[in-house]
């Protein structure tokens, strides 16, 4: 958090959104195709204003990666996760992923010195979370 208010000012005064997407590839998955969608949907992404941070970690041994971005806000990421590029790549995550993914969504609340992550529901997600609290320090 420290890291962005340098760049976007401070932002412990406003709640901020958190896309989170776990996978685990399927053995046969076609890696190319991956690529090309995951490029697709982080160029979409960045074209919004409110996009602050975006991760996308490279796979281990095992096929399990870890892709998040962070927004100024739950309107704006959800506007983008409903993009074109967004919603090619999700349909098409079960081919890729079977049910071996999750999309987690997060308010990331920051204070003083944590964080607070509070977990939302998602139809994508394996389990139906209802709010979660989770506390970080920062």
């Amino acid at each position: 958090i420290r890291d962005l208010e340098k760049i976007h000012g401070n932002l412990t005064a406003r709640a901020l959104y958190l896309v989170v997407f776990e996978s685990e590839r399927n053995p046969d998955a076609n890696t190319e195709i991956i690529a090309a969608l995951d490029h697709a949907a982080h160029e979409e992404a960045k074209e919004s204003p409110a996009l602050l941070h975006y991760y996308a970690d490279t796979p281990d041994e095992h096929g399990r990666a870890l892709s998040w971005c962070l927004w100024t806000d739950d309107k704006a990421a959800r506007e983008a996760i409903g993009g074109p590029a967004h919603r090619e790549a999700m349909s098409r995550a079960r081919e890729f992923y079977g049910d071996n993914y999750a999309v987690k969504l997060y308010s990331v609340v920051p204070a003083e010195d944590k964080v607070i992550f509070v977990l939302h529901s998602h139809p994508a997600t394996k389990t139906n979370h209802s709010e979660e609290y989770h506390n970080a320090n920062i």
